[in-house]
């Protein structure tokens, strides 16, 4: 029955969709030159590692203050990613994904065993995703975003957000810079190229404005990144957050 109105809604949001010339192939023969092994934060003493079989990801662990959370990647005998097990403390969950033309379309959120949302994707016809949907199977749409982009780096997104009390729409743009982004390195292989739902980069980003799109004068928050860089990667990061000019500085460093 699930997956009977899960098919509904793909068809019903998005209809049809055959990617040509995708820009983003999900399983490249090439191997990174560096695999991105850890990431550690210094102000809240997060760390983040990855384990790799050959070239693709099969374990991401994050330790933190918190406790831990872990994501579990499984492949099927196509090579495509099947699934994906995250374990943590509030929300543990499995992932399970659908493909078309090689290009994940869409995937399901379990819990509990049940189905708690899916996640819809709709792709351009060179396989960049311009248009994301989440779904709950209790409260109905939860977020819709549209991205705009420039190449292979994502130019600005508007998501908008139906889980308050009222709807709101946010604008988010960006500024890169013309490097590699390690976090393309780890996922790009599995096909699951997102963090946070959002699409990953081929450039890291270096300015990030967020703003509401009904009132653009209003309170913007901006974000700034400055990196260090080996070869074609970053390796340490300073972050900086400005909310009506109040600085909130993370250090971060990359492991290869």
């Amino acid at each position: 029955m699930y997956r009977i109105v899960f098919s509904l809604l793909v068809v019903f949001i998005f209809g049809a969709c055959s990617p040509e010339e995708p820009v983003f192939p999900p399983n490249p023969v090439t191997t990174p030159p560096e695999k991105f092994l850890k990431e550690y934060y210094e102000e809240n003493n997060l760390m983040q590692s990855f384990e790799y079989d050959s070239n693709r990801l099969v374990l991401q662990k994050t330790y933190s203050s918190r406790g831990e959370s872990s994501f579990s990647f499984f492949y099927g005998l196509n090579g495509r990613l099947d699934s994906t097990w995250v374990r943590q403390r509030v929300f543990p969950r499995d992932l399970y994904f659908h493909h078309e033309d090689s290009l994940i379309t869409s995937f399901e959120v379990w819990n509990g065993g049940r189905i708690r949302q899916w996640v819809l994707f709709d792709r351009d016809n060179r396989g960049r995703i311009v248009r994301m949907v989440r779904v709950s199977l209790a409260s109905g749409l939860l977020l819709d975003v549209r991205f705009e982009w420039d190449g292979a780096n994502i130019l600005k997104y508007e998501a908008t957000d139906y889980r308050g009390l009222t709807v709101a729409t946010y604008v988010y743009e960006f500024k890169y810079d013309e490097f590699r982004n390690p976090y393309r390195s780890v996922f790009h292989a599995t096909g699951f190229n997102f963090i946070d739902y959002i699409p990953l980069t081929e450039n890291n980003w270096l300015e990030l404005t967020v703003y509401r799109k009904d009132d653009p004068a209003g309170t913007k928050v901006l974000y700034t990144n400055v990196f260090g860089y080996g070869g074609n990667y970053p390796f340490v990061k300073e972050s900086t957050q400005v909310i009506d000019k109040v600085r909130r500085r993370i250090y971060a460093e990359y492991k290869y």
